[in-house]
Formats: structure tokens, sequence, C-alpha cells
């Protein structure tokens, strides 16, 4: 779990949500955490190498 609060990382995670309100229960967890990710929403980059796009 501490992996996934690392700056500079994305955590990822398929699975359960009913935990924290949600209303998916599985029988499986799978998580992924990826180091200097570049992330984009809608096209727009908003994370790149790991860092806070335009920070």
């Amino acid at each position: 779990m501490e992996d996934e609060k690392v700056y500079g990382t994305i955590h990822v995670a398929f699975g359960s949500n009913n935990t924290f309100g949600g209303t998916i229960s599985a029988g499986v967890q799978i998580d992924g955490v990826v180091n200097k990710p570049d992330v984009f929403i809608d096209d727009e980059q908003i994370m790149h190498q790991g860092n806070i796009a335009g920070a």
C-alpha cells in the first residue's frame, strides 16, 4: 500500500469498491502502480513523466 502513495506515480485498481461506498463486489482485486507516467484526460496532458503538467 505504501507504493500507491509515492509522488510521481499513479495507482490503478480493478475489483471491489463496496468497501468505500460503491456498489461493486468482486472476488478479486488487481492493483498496479506506474512510475513516472504520462497521463492524459480528454486529450489534455495532466502529468508528464510523473510530474504535474505545467507545474
